[in-house]
């Protein structure tokens, strides 16, 4: 990754996952961060498709770190 971002939500989805196992974001704080932003993505892009109170639920969770 030759660019550089200044918001995780710039970051695609793609580089996410590869940075997860880069060793430069090996520490708690960074796996934290990009697990977190993951989740969201997956709960936001399955608003749709669920009963919606859930689908709020999970991103409330995923804010939590839960």
């Amino acid at each position: 990754m030759n660019k550089t971002y200044t918001n995780i939500m710039d970051v695609s989805t793609t580089n996410l996952l590869k940075m997860l196992d880069m060793d430069r974001f090996k520490d708690n704080a960074h796996q934290k961060m990009i697990k977190d932003e993951l989740k969201f993505r997956n709960y936001k892009s399955d608003w749709n498709k669920q009963d919606e109170q859930l689908a709020f639920q999970g991103m409330i969770d995923a804010f939590r770190g839960v």
